[in-house]
């Protein structure tokens, strides 16, 4: 898709259908699903949010914005990551064709950046099920314990 010269909307979306279809690469079919009804509930209940924010996201945001669509294919990160200077964790599911995880793997093993580091998540596609949102969860708090370690605060331990 990269290559196209002349991609179009249309081609943008059926290649995403395809992951979507054909693949793993969003979400691993034979693992478990991410629940995506509480996650939904949550963001329409969410004081936050009204629900013509909520429908303007999935109709503009997805289904109508030619310009994200664009901006997805063309992004390039790859300088910004080899110059960040503060540790930094990519967390990545191993069957993730979206976001490859190989390219990916290969970036952080070659780009010489010590702060750089990632962790792939295994059974895991672009969206992480429920086990692959734990472990997310679990470096979250891994790195708040570091980070206030090295302040010199005390750690009382996880409530879960």
């Amino acid at each position: 898709m990269q290559q196209k010269e002349n991609c179009t909307l249309d081609d943008i979306q059926l290649f995403a259908k395809c992951i979507r279809k054909y693949t793993d690469g969003y979400q691993n079919k034979s693992g478990e699903k991410l629940p995506m009804g509480p996650i939904i509930r949550s963001l329409l209940t969410s004081p936050d949010y009204s629900f013509k924010d909520f429908i303007a996201i999935v109709k503009n945001g997805f289904m109508k914005n030619k310009s994200i669509w664009y901006e997805l294919l063309q992004i390039d990160l790859r300088d910004t990551l080899r110059g960040i200077r503060v540790p930094y964790r990519i967390i990545q599911g191993s069957t993730d064709i979206v976001t490859s995880t190989k390219s990916v793997t290969e970036f952080v093993e070659q780009c010489g950046n010590e702060c750089l580091s990632l962790r792939v998540l295994p059974g895991n596609g672009h969206l992480t099920g429920p086990n692959g949102m734990n472990e997310v969860l679990s470096e979250g708090v891994e790195l708040t314990e570091r980070i206030l370690a090295s302040r010199g605060h005390t750690v009382h331990g996880n409530s879960g």
